[in-house]
């Protein structure tokens, strides 16, 4: 006997029918209590005040660190949580906060900048002058070019910035079909996959750049 050419097909069909039926039913009741909770109850504008307002950046290792740890583990135990504790981890390293920068050019004239520390760096016990000097170092070979000529200055360290001048309005008024092309947002690829050699590699670079400058004996 032969089979009709449309059974095949059919199979699928009740195949793929059954297999719906065959799962859970959604819990309307359940859904509709998580989205009240989350318009009438929310915590989100609570919790981010704690966080960002009154504890701030939190470097892993710093003061913050141990106070967010601190604020968030009071946080659950608030909420009803029970052995809400914190566990160790590392060892990380030694811990580090900024607790004032400030800098200003002196010659030719006198004007402030705005700068920021680097995690990590050492502090200058107090105010410093000196002479500026850039520095720009990619590699270890490049510590050559600059053996010698670093002790007692200000090290501008990486290559110059590229200030381009403004010659056109940096706004302009979006038309119909420039609006209408901002909800055609494409997902951005996958990133590069994480190669540990080559992090390792950087690190290692970062710590012989550090020595490098301390034993220069830079200014800052």
């Amino acid at each position: 006997m032969k089979i009709p050419r449309h059974v095949p097909s059919l199979v699928v069909v009740l195949l793929f029918t059954s297999a719906t039926w065959s799962q859970d039913k959604v819990d309307l009741e359940t859904i509709s209590r998580i989205r009240y909770e989350g318009f009438h109850n929310s915590k989100v504008i609570e919790f981010a005040t704690g966080l960002m307002d009154s504890i701030g950046e939190r470097l892993t290792g710093s003061p913050n660190m141990k106070r967010a740890n601190e604020w968030t583990r009071d946080q659950l135990t608030a909420m009803g949580l029970s052995n809400a504790h914190l566990e160790p981890w590392g060892p990380f390293g030694r811990g580090w906060a900024n607790q004032y920068v400030n800098a200003r050019m002196t010659s030719p004239d006198i004007a402030p900048l705005i700068v920021y520390a680097k995690a990590w760096t050492p502090g200058t016990n107090g105010v410093v002058t000196g002479k500026c000097i850039r520095a720009n170092i990619e590699k270890k070979e490049d510590f050559d070019k600059y053996k010698g000529r670093l002790a007692g200055m200000i090290v501008i360290f990486g290559p110059d910035a590229e200030v381009k001048p403004i010659i056109e309005s940096p706004y302009k008024r979006l038309n119909d079909d420039e609006l209408s092309k901002t909800g055609e947002y494409e997902i951005p690829g996958e990133r590069p996959p994480f190669r540990m050699a080559e992090a390792a590699k950087r690190r290692q670079f970062i710590k012989d750049l550090n020595q490098f400058f301390s034993d220069e004996k830079v200014l800052a």
